[in-house]
């Protein structure tokens, strides 16, 4: 399967999308991915996510911080 380079609109996000970068892992709470989302009613919040098991199947946890509160 192909991937789709989309380096053009990484700074342009429509409402209601999010990108996560992968980023290095301190320790294994820090969380695996890192990035922002764009709500059309909520704002801006930064994402993080972590890779984790539910059922025997591999996840991503979630996590949304409104980006004013840094």
């Amino acid at each position: 399967m192909a991937l789709t380079d989309i380096t053009e609109r990484s700074s342009k996000m429509p409402p209601n999308a999010a990108i996560l970068y992968p980023r290095a892992q301190p320790d294994s709470d820090s969380p695996h991915f890192m990035g922002i989302i764009r709500i059309t009613q909520g704002g801006m919040f930064w994402v993080t996510g972590w890779e984790r098991i539910v059922n025997g199947k591999l996840v991503i946890e979630l996590k949304f911080t409104p980006k004013d509160s840094r």
